[in-house]
């Protein structure tokens, strides 16, 4: 990790202590108008895990919600630590590319909402949606 990164993690609050448990937050450098889409996203899968009636619905409800926790940047990768590396770029933009096809958000307008999610270009977002798709 470069110096100017390290300093930068050091600024940032990276988890918050919530009724003595400590949570991470969501990753700051997303859009504000996209962090509230997943955010969005997330609960409707939260109300999806509560009201499924079998099995089958709740483990999809479950991987929406884990999904979209990925897409924020408060599950997996640790956000305010490292640059993404292509492994994880993949992981995140596929992640990031379910919870906001979940949440309704058109194809076309996916490829620059990833981007702006994992601070990738968009030609190589495009690249990892497509191959996702074969």
């Amino acid at each position: 990790m470069d110096q100017a990164r390290a300093d930068w993690a050091l600024e940032v609050d990276t988890h918050r202590v919530i009724r003595g448990r400590r949570w991470r937050v969501s990753d700051p450098r997303i859009p504000e108008r996209l962090r509230q889409t997943l955010v969005d996203e997330l609960m409707a899968a939260r109300r999806a895990v509560k009201v499924a009636t079998d099995a089958a619905a709740e483990r999809a409800a479950r991987r929406r919600v884990h999904q979209a926790k990925v897409a924020l940047g408060e599950r997996g990768l640790a956000w305010w630590r490292r640059e993404l590396d292509a492994t994880d770029l993949v992981e995140r933009i596929e992640h990031a590319g379910a919870a906001l096809a979940c949440a309704g958000v058109e194809p076309g307008q996916l490829v620059s909402l990833v981007a702006a999610v994992t601070s990738r270009p968009e030609r190589e977002v495009a690249g990892v949606l497509r191959a996702e798709d074969r």
